[in-house]
């Protein structure tokens, strides 16, 4: 971690674009604790480092020498969990017709009018005899 700026890493862009990672190592072990993952499999490792990537992802990345330092991939056979769960399909909200939508879409509108005039209701007191604007006689309620 930087102490001058309290960075571990941060990104410049480079003319063509593309983002260049500078990264500085950690000079201590109380910085390394923070960046530690207990994972047996140096290949899950990488995996869950760069954000699940595929796995022949991550041996194009290791066959084009495109990172430095990220060791050769061997094929696994376990599945990752959170890799699964993201994959997994999902129920689609039930299909409304068109008149039923429109309902929907009134009632939600209703909702809101009804808050708003709740809130300026409560903001002052709009059936006060004091506020009141009366075609009849001041005070009254009906003209």
């Amino acid at each position: 971690m930087s102490a001058t700026r309290g960075k571990i890493a941060e990104s410049i862009m480079s003319a063509n674009r593309m983002y260049v990672l500078i990264a500085e190592t950690c000079r201590n072990e109380e910085d390394e604790k923070c960046l530690q993952v207990d994972v047996s499999d140096k290949t899950e490792l990488w995996h869950h480092r760069y954000g699940h990537l595929s796995y022949n992802g991550l041996t194009t990345l290791h066959n084009k020498e495109m990172v430095v330092g990220l060791p050769d991939i061997q094929p696994v056979k376990a599945t990752c969990e959170a890799c699964v769960k993201g994959k997994q399909h999902r129920v689609a909200f039930p299909k409304q017709t068109k008149r039923e939508q429109l309902r929907s879409f009134n009632s939600f509108i209703l909702t809101c009018v009804v808050q708003l005039l709740h809130r300026q209701t409560a903001r002052r007191d709009i059936l006060s005899v004091s506020s009141m604007i009366s075609l009849g006689k001041p005070g009254s309620i009906l003209p």
